[in-house]
Formats: structure tokens, sequence, C-alpha cells
């Protein structure tokens, strides 16, 4: 586990430490969704689905709304 401190800028931005984003292997671009828990800021990596996995998602739900009618 990695323990850093930071700041937050006077325009809002945080800047997340190097060793973080190191452990992390973030990428330019990559995309994170922000929430708040109690006192917690929270990052959670978005990964975007292949074409192949979102059909496969899509049949599944099919499936499933067959079977229940």
């Amino acid at each position: 586990m990695i323990f850093e401190t930071t700041q937050a800028t006077p325009e809002g931005q945080v800047l997340v430490p190097e060793a973080i984003l190191d452990k992390m292997n973030v990428q330019p671009g990559e995309k994170f969704l922000v929430t708040v828990s109690g006192d917690s800021i929270l990052f959670k990596r978005l990964v975007e689905k292949t074409q192949e996995e979102a059909d496969a998602f899509w049949a599944r739900v099919k499936e499933q709304r067959t079977a229940m009618v």
C-alpha cells in the first residue's frame, strides 16, 4: 500500500502523486469516476469495453429477458 500527500490548487485541481500513478500504471487520457464516501474522495478507473465485450453483454441481457417471459 502506498501513502502520499497532495493538496488542492486554488482552481480545485488535485495532483495524484507520481508513485500512485506508476503503481496503477495510469496512462494519459484515462478516465475515472470520482465519488465521495464520508470524508474520502474515491477514484475508480473507467475501462472502456471492446465491441466484442459489449455484444456479449447485450446477448446475456437478451437471454435473461427471454427467460423471464
